[in-house]
């Protein structure tokens, strides 16, 4: 398919981009607790300005410290000081040839008390404390017992309608305060193009402030900033108008908008609609708005702007077409884009004019080089898995970054490896792999690209892991993509694979290695008890492997309600199975991420599946099993055809005391090591084999 469209020059406003890629916004924490731009973060903006992408934009970027932050490390640009170090990021994307927007944002009710007025604490202490800034765990600590009691602050909204998702103490802007902060955004838009930013996006998307006084759903104010769509449309309309006077016309203006906030029909408040949207998409190039960014959701529609692996690529491309067919100015989209052709095949559609990409400039920094290049066998591709929101919603509290899942070299100076391959030579001993999983094919690609020999073991015919299992419920399979990637690379790099091998201590012995990296994975628990091997009784990885499959009968009784219990539910649904999922916790994947736990049980809400919490298997006899109802301490008899244990995995780790006793260097990665996520091998698979290079 012809690709000549993707690298044709664009032009943006008075903005010439060199091809139709744009790096969409994504915060992933690296910047420093005063705002300004990090040497991690302006060395991750560069590779990918290197990597050839058209623009790049900023992750978000806070207006003012009071009561728009959302992450200690986000940007900031809320005073004149903290222009000289954004300009440093500005000049080094351009002598990388790259061109760069801020994205100006405020969370509105999207944020958390804790965060709350404390800001300027931390930056004015940081001047006069050096290391203060490490301090703030701690100061959340304390804030959130203020939270418990009535003198607790709040987060602004347009109204005093708290967020369903962080779900905290929430009052109305006053209209005072709305000025303000409409004076706020104009003065950040004025800082961004003193600093050298190639323009601005306002971002009015994904449930944050902008958003909040857009929607029906959020705004239920009764003055001038609330009722009609006129009157919700003035907040934006007063910023962008601000911004012309301050900026000029020909600062190139953009705005992110949701114009599909995906609240069901039978809610009460009906949210934006696309009909909506679009008509708000109009005005904002009557109000001569230079390009918009088209997206959908909030925070308590996540899944509907940050989509999970089993959303299809280009499902909501419908919503950029209808806006771009309203409007003449250009559209930019993500709409989940995964491949060239579907890059291609939108902008020949007509759906949009930019090909939006975020999560893919995180896997792979030089997505774009590479397409251009040819060379898109050697993209390492996004899997969906949502790793990069998950980790910085966990790291963000203590100063940590995002981590993505399949890229370990995300933050090279913060990973404290060295990415320089060593020296290579015939003569250096080969280091021995056990396991083809994501942790032993890491490390296996860490060490052969730093010239390192290595001989990977597998017992099985091919490679994965946990892999295997994860990419067989329903539209998961962009999970083996992680797989594919390494192997092309381990095959590129000439490393000797060496399947349907089962790893002995005579087998390590005879190729007389350096050390020994055991990857061997993890295997289903299965407890002790009254029936559980009986020949309806089968484990989740039997399933999911395809190993067996329960023909007799119809229903089926899941032991568990993890992730893996809820996609092992889903695949034997997909099949025609009536599920009944057992949980001891009092509620289904208790400890699931919830982007996750969303998802399936919205898929398994559309067939007959039951749920029983607070039950714990007792017994199981043909046909049926006994359960108890923790809270009660009553037995309850199930009706089944067939019982599924899905209660989790153990180490395999039994060739570790073989290679102690015979004195072999080793080192456990992986679920071998502990039990954890694709994100924990990967990581550690690079993290031990830096160690031996």
């Amino acid at each position: 398919m012809k690709k000549d469209i993707l690298f044709s020059p664009f032009r943006l406003g008075k903005l010439q981009l060199k091809n139709r890629f744009v790096m969409t916004s994504m915060e992933i924490g690296l910047a420093h607790f005063d705002g300004k731009p990090s040497r991690d973060l302006i060395d991750y903006f560069a590779e990918r300005a290197r990597g050839e992408a058209g623009l790049i934009c900023t992750g978000i970027c806070r207006i003012n410290d009071i009561n728009g932050v959302t992450s200690p490390r986000q940007l900031s640009i809320s005073h004149n000081s903290q222009i000289p170090a954004m300009r440093k990021l500005t000049e080094r994307i351009h002598n990388e040839s790259g061109k760069i927007i801020l994205q100006l944002h405020h969370p509105g009710r999207q944020t958390y008390s804790a965060l709350v007025g404390i800001w300027p604490i931390v930056q004015f202490c940081s001047r006069i404390i050096p290391g203060f800034a490490s301090l703030f765990p701690v100061m959340v600590k304390m804030n959130s017992r203020f939270q418990e009691k009535a003198f607790a602050p709040s987060v602004v909204s347009a109204s005093d309608i708290p967020c369903g998702h962080v779900r905290q103490k929430t009052r109305a802007l006053r209209i005072g305060e709305v000025r303000k902060l409409v004076r706020q955004f104009v003065k950040a838009a004025g800082r961004a193009q003193k600093a050298g930013f190639d323009g601005i996006e306002l971002h009015a998307s994904h449930g944050y402030l902008i958003q909040q006084f857009l929607s029906p759903y959020s705004n239920k104010r009764s003055d001038c900033y609330g009722g009609s769509p006129e009157n919700r449309m003035r907040f934006l309309k007063e910023i962008i108008e601000g911004v012309r006077r301050e900026c000029g016309k020909e600062f190139p203006l953009l705005v992110r908008l949701t114009v599909e906030e995906f609240i069901p029909e039978n809610e009460k408040n009906r949210g934006i609609t696309l009909k909506e949207g679009v008509l708000i998409a109009k005005e904002l190039e009557i109000l001569g708005v230079d390009a918009l960014d088209i997206s959908s959701g909030s925070y308590e529609k996540t899944n509907k702007w940050l989509e999970t692996a089993s959303y299809r690529t280009g499902w909501r491309k419908n919503l950029a077409a209808a806006v771009k067919e309203a409007v003449s100015i250009p559209i930019l989209a993500s709409n989940l884009i995964r491949s060239t052709d579907q890059a291609v095949i939108q902008l020949e559609e007509n759906c949009q004019d930019l090909i939006g990409m975020g999560r893919p400039f995180l896997a792979d920094a030089e997505i774009v080089k590479k397409i251009r290049e040819s060379r898109e066998q050697d993209i390492r591709r996004c899997i969906t898995c949502c790793s990069c929101f998950e980790s910085l919603n966990r790291n963000a509290w203590t100063g940590g970054s995002a981590i993505c899942a399949v890229n370990p070299l995300l933050i090279k100076r913060s990973s404290g490896s060295s990415t320089k391959p060593a020296a290579k030579s015939e003569n250096i001993d080969p280091i021995i792999i056990i396991g083809a999983g994501p942790a032993g094919l890491q490390s296996a690609e860490t060490l052969s690209e730093r010239g390192i020999p290595v001989i990977l073991f597998e017992q099985k015919n091919k490679p994965g892991g946990q892999l295997m299992l994860a990419d067989k419920p329903p539209l998961k399979e962009r999970i083996s993509w992680c797989t594919e990637d390494m192997i092309h690379k381990l095959k590129q790099n000439k490393v000797d694979l060496r399947f349907n091998t089962i790893a002995s201590i005579s087998t390590i012995e005879k190729e007389n290695p350096r050390a020994v990296i055991l990857a061997t994975g993890g295997l289903p628990i299965i407890p002790p008890i009254v029936g559980s091997t009986m020949d309806h009784v089968y484990s989740f990885d039997q399933i999911l492997s395809g190993e067996a499959f329960p023909e007799k009968g119809d229903s089926v009784v899941i032991i568990g309600s993890g992730m893996t219990g809820l996609e092992t539910a889903e695949y034997l649904a997909a099949r025609g199975k009536k599920i009944c999922i057992v949980e001891m916790a009092e509620e289904i994947a208790p400890g699931g991420y919830y982007q996750h736990k969303e998802e399936a049980l919205e898929v398994l809400s559309k067939g007959e599946t039951e749920f029983l919490t607070n039950h714990k298997l007792l017994e199981i006899h043909p046909g049926f099993l006994i359960l108890e109802n923790i809270g009660e301490n009553k037995r309850k008899r199930v009706e089944t055809d067939a019982v599924v244990l899905a209660l989790g995995s153990r180490s395999n780790n039994g060739l570790q005391a073989d290679l102690e006793k015979n004195k072999i260097p080793f080192h456990v990665i992986g679920d071998a090591k502990k039990i954890g996520k694709i994100t924990d091998a990967i990581h550690q698979g690079y993290q031990v084999a830096c160690s031996l290079c």
